[in-house]
């Protein structure tokens, strides 16, 4: 037998499970204009020093993607208490999938060949 014991979501339209279904009930999709990237976003608001300061991790490697699965996991444990005789299993996912640290490796490592290309474009 499976329970289902918690959830925890922290999305561009709630930072927890009840802001989101307020924001799914009032037709809040959450998304934005990104001048930054010309499309639209669903972006989480809160900086990565706040997340930090929030769930207590001053280890500034942690990605992003991590201290938000931290958060939302946080919250789906919440109420529960852990037991031996029990047999607890987790199941987490996000779909940041690491892009910001994707992003910066990308970027130094193709540094080279975009700014040729830039040059290439802008000539």
């Amino acid at each position: 037998m499976i329970y289902i014991t918690g959830i925890g979501s922290v999305s561009a339209i709630g930072s927890n499970v009840a802001e989101t279904k307020q924001s799914i009930l009032d037709n809040i999709h959450g998304l934005k204009w990104s001048e930054e990237h010309e499309m639209m976003l669903g972006a989480i608001a809160q900086s990565n020093s706040s997340l930090r300061d929030e769930l207590k991790i001053s280890d500034l490697s942690y990605s992003r993607c991590s201290l938000l699965g931290i958060k939302a996991a946080r919250e789906a444990w919440a109420n529960n208490t852990f037991q031996d005789e029990i047999r607890t299993g987790l199941i987490s996912s996000t779909s940041v999938g690491e892009f910001d640290i994707t992003e910066d490796i990308c970027h130094s490592h193709y540094k080279e060949q975009i700014d040729l290309a830039h040059r290439l474009l802008t000539q």
